[in-house]
């Protein structure tokens, strides 16, 4: 998980105080704008509902569920070119598949063909990309380099 480096005192308060939830390495570079968190969840103990709202909180930047093998940490990042309407549907699909459809689907009343038409329309002309994490430094700066920016959100 890769949260906006201002807000991982916060974040990393809310995983400690988690039943279920360890922290297995947490790495922020001095400067950058990004921090990381790996964490473990052990079903057992139910962590998913408290940490819904972790994921619905805007300090969060990249989540990556991995079921079984661990990412890939230890590559090279790598980008692939996402075309528009690709991009359109991971967007719109991480919105509606939120916890109870996040605040972002309620300002459109449920309607996913608005939310869609919307997304669509804010993309044009944008440049889209899917990122295959690799080492935690490198993957943030693939990021960064992406959006435009660097040392600071």
């Amino acid at each position: 998980m890769a949260c906006d480096s201002r807000y991982a005192e916060r974040l990393e308060q809310v995983f400690l105080r988690t039943p279920g939830v360890a922290i297995r390495s947490h790495s922020r570079q001095p400067g950058r704008s990004c921090c990381a968190f790996r964490l473990s969840l052990d079903a057992r103990l139910h962590p998913a509902g408290a940490l819904g709202p972790v994921l619905e909180d805007p300090a969060i930047i990249l989540v990556e569920k991995v079921w079984g093998d661990p990412p890939r940490f230890d590559a090279t990042p790598a980008t692939f070119p996402v075309p528009l309407r690709v991009a359109a549907a991971i967007l719109g699909g991480a919105v509606v598949n939120r916890g109870q459809g996040g605040a972002l689907m309620k300002r459109y009343g449920g309607d996913t063909t608005l939310l869609y038409l919307d997304i669509a329309g804010a993309l044009k002309g944008v440049r889209c990309h899917q990122v295959q994490v690799g080492h935690f430094h490198e993957t943030v700066a693939v990021i960064e380099s992406l959006i435009g920016q660097k040392d600071g959100v």
